[in-house]
This record gives C-alpha cells, structure tokens and sequence, in this order.
C-alpha cells in the first residue's frame, strides 16, 4: 500500500465519527416527548378568562366601595369582650377558623329577615337566640369548612341591612363580634329633645291649642289672702291655677277638689288630686268642676272657692 492511499484512508476515519458511533437520521419528538418534557397544562379556574371592560361609571362605583371597605375606622373592645364595630362607618371583617365558631351579635330585640352568603358551600351560617320574648337577642353562628377562604355575608333585619366580611385562617378568630349604632343614640337625643320641649310647653300652658281653645270659664270666691289666683283655665285635660307673680312656693295653699255633694250647712266632700307647682302656677292632671284652695287650720284657715261655670263638652 502507498503512502498516499494511508493518508486518505486516516482522513476518512477521523472526518466520519458518526459513521464510527453508528449513524441514524435525524427525527422530529414525539408528543409524548414533549408533554413529558412541559409538563401538564396549566389547570384554568373557574373565574380564569377575559374580564367585560367597566365604563368611567362603573369604575367610580367600584372605586366607591373600596373607599368604604378600607375605611381605616378600627374596632373597639366591647363590656363583655366582643369585637364591637360602628355600624355603617366601615366594611366590617370577621376573622373564623375552622375549628372554632365565632358570634356575631345583633341589638336586643332585632329580628332577621333573610341571609345570604357569597359561598354558602364551605361556610356553615346558622342562627341562634338569647333571652325570653320581648328581650330576645339574635346570633349570627360563623363557622368555615376550610382556610383560605374569604367571602361577604349579608343580613337584613327588622331595622337595617348588615354587610360583612368573612375571612378564614388556620387560628386567628374573632370569639364574638357585635355592633354600636350611632343613629340609634342620636334619635335617642332627639327624643328626649322633643320629650323635654313638649314637657316645657304643657308646663307654660301652652300646649297644642291656643289661647282660643282654653276655657277660662272659671269663677274665684271666698278669701282675698295675698296668694289668691289671678286666673284660672284648663285645657281639656289639665286645670292651671295661676297665682301672682310676688308668690313663692313657700305660701301657697293646698290644693282639693271639692265634690259635688254638701248643702246649706254642710261642705262638700273634699278629694286628693295631682298637682305641682311649675313656673308660678298649679298644673292639676285633670279637669276640675269645683275645687278649695286652702292654708291655715282652725279659726285661721282661708279659703278660696273655684268652680267651673263654662261647658265645652269636655
């Protein structure tokens, strides 16, 4: 053999390693190949997709409620230890873990008219009662199936609607969670505003009528002392017996109604009534026909004889 046919045959051998390693053409992966080397698809959840767009009116709407919900208002520690949220000022939150039941209380006397909760799959909502009739306290029983959960629930009741939060962790919870409610303390106020403003009125005489409505229909006899009445009128419920001005609560007389027996030598029985003395005058809780004023005993007694004279059918 030549040189040169040594050399070609060396060239061929180191140039062809394939051919040394067994060559096989190329081919495309199988899908099995593939999907064993991407792995399983994606799992899509059930809210996974393409959102409808919100038009500028709805987008203010929703930026609304977040105002609200992340009001930064904050809870307050409650007399006997409940989480104590202001009603309407915030979105409250109510924190559950799945071993434990949480309870939210509603104001003394409130009844629930309907209840709805965004999963009612994995959280258990269930009522329960406190107290005798009349004073009946409703319970809102929480209870979740799992953690990692967060839903609203929402109340409506005799008197108002209730919002609410659920969230569900591993320990955190909330053992009980109740409300305050302002609007009802401010229509308290009001109340006794208008209570005290009537109270103030039937105390001047001057109730719902006028002038023109009272009956002044009243006849004064008998002694002049210095407290004798300078007028006197009822209103259909009430008789006001008005002294003069100069006259203190320490020199007034005492106040009877006189039946409508007795005769020429004999005095009409006389009878207990309800009065008080309010801004210079009495105000005696019933219409009077015939009544004594009185103070002193025996020989110095003085008496002022009032009596009714006009019928308005009262």
């Amino acid at each position: 053999m030549t040189i040169r046919a040594i050399l070609i045959g060396t060239v061929l051998v180191t140039a062809s390693p394939a051919a040394a390693q067994g060559w096989r053409p190329a081919t495309e992966p199988s899908a099995k190949d593939t999907a064993e080397r991407e792995g399983p698809p994606p799992q899509l959840g059930p809210f996974d997709g393409p959102q409808t767009p919100l038009t500028k009116k709805e987008r203010r709407g929703v930026a609304y409620g977040r105002q609200w919900a992340a009001n930064t208002d904050m809870p307050a520690r409650g007399e006997d230890g409940s989480i104590t949220f202001v009603f309407g000022s915030t979105l409250p939150t109510v924190v559950c873990a799945p071993l434990y039941v949480c309870d939210l209380a509603l104001q003394p006397g409130e009844a629930v008219n309907d209840l709805n909760v965004g999963d009612s799959v994995r959280w258990q909502i269930t009522p329960a009662t406190q107290g005798a009739a009349g004073a009946t306290i409703t319970h809102v029983i929480i209870k979740p199936t799992d953690i990692g959960l967060t839903t609203n629930l929402v109340i409506t009741t005799d008197r108002r609607a209730y919002t609410i939060k659920l969230v569900a962790r591993a320990e955190d919870w909330m053992p009980r969670v109740s409300f305050s409610y302002p609007d009802d303390v401010r229509a308290q106020w009001l109340a006794y505003g208008r209570k005290a403003a009537s109270a103030r009125e039937e105390a001047a005489g001057t109730d719902r009528r006028g002038p023109a409505d009272f009956d002044f229909g009243y006849d004064i006899s008998g002694d002049s002392p210095r407290w004798r009445p300078v007028r006197v009128f009822s209103t259909g419920a009430k008789t006001y017996v008005e002294f003069p001005r100069d006259i203190g609560a320490g020199e007034l007389p005492t106040l009877v109604a006189l039946g409508d027996d007795g005769g020429l030598f004999t005095e009409p029985s006389k009878q207990l009534v309800n009065y008080r003395f309010v801004h210079g005058r009495f105000e005696v809780d019933k219409v009077l026909g015939r009544a004594a004023l009185i103070s002193g005993v025996g020989s110095d007694q003085v008496s002022v004889r009032i009596e009714r004279q006009s019928q308005r059918g009262w």
